[in-house]
């Protein structure tokens, strides 16, 4: 018997449909329906947990729909939804460090491999960001190459532009704190 169920459905986005899944109270897999994308990350998540997919609407999908809704209509900048992610300890670590991120700004790889301590680490990052399963609430499409490039999202990089142009524009330019470079689109 599997620890915990997730609960899936679909979402329609003003970018394209996503999969999500939730628990009674949390979302543990936001990600654009793209090819086998959502397959693979859940062979991803059952490696650290074990868990069974019941496709079911619920009332979480519902509260997740709201607030999605309102991040694309620009009026909603930071979700508060309570989030469950499934993954390795250093995962974690990486996608927490990404919510910190603020709305509207980008740090490049190196600067997000720095904040967590070890900027050696850069290939091992890249790994746990591309591993994000919360796509838009921990938000790795914030994060740019160091020449200010969009290199990969799993959502395809046109998604990713359009997530960084919106917030952008929603936001207006970003502050930089004395000592920080912030990379503009």
């Amino acid at each position: 018997m599997s620890e915990f169920t997730i609960f899936l459905s679909v979402l329609e986005t003003l970018i394209g449909p996503m999969r999500a899944g939730v628990t009674d109270n949390a979302v543990v897999f936001l990600e654009f329906d793209r090819g086998n994308r959502v397959d693979r990350q859940f062979e991803s998540i059952r490696l650290n947990q074990p868990v069974e997919t019941v496709n079911e609407k619920m009332p979480m999908h519902d509260k997740l729909a709201q607030q999605l809704e309102a991040y694309f209509e620009g009026t909603l900048t930071g979700f508060d939804i309570p989030i469950k992610t499934l993954g390795t300890p250093f995962q974690a670590k990486v996608w927490e460090e990404l919510q910190k991120i603020p709305y509207g700004e980008t740090r490049s790889y190196q600067q997000v491999s720095e904040r967590l301590g070890d900027p050696n680490a850069l290939r091992a990052f890249a790994g746990a960001n591309s591993s994000n399963h919360i796509a838009i609430i921990i938000p790795c499409h914030r994060v740019i190459g160091k020449d200010g490039s969009l290199v990969g999202y799993a959502g395809g990089i046109e998604r990713k532009r359009w997530l960084l142009n919106h917030e952008r524009d929603v936001a207006g330019p970003p502050v930089a704190e004395p000592g920080e470079q912030i990379s503009l689109l």
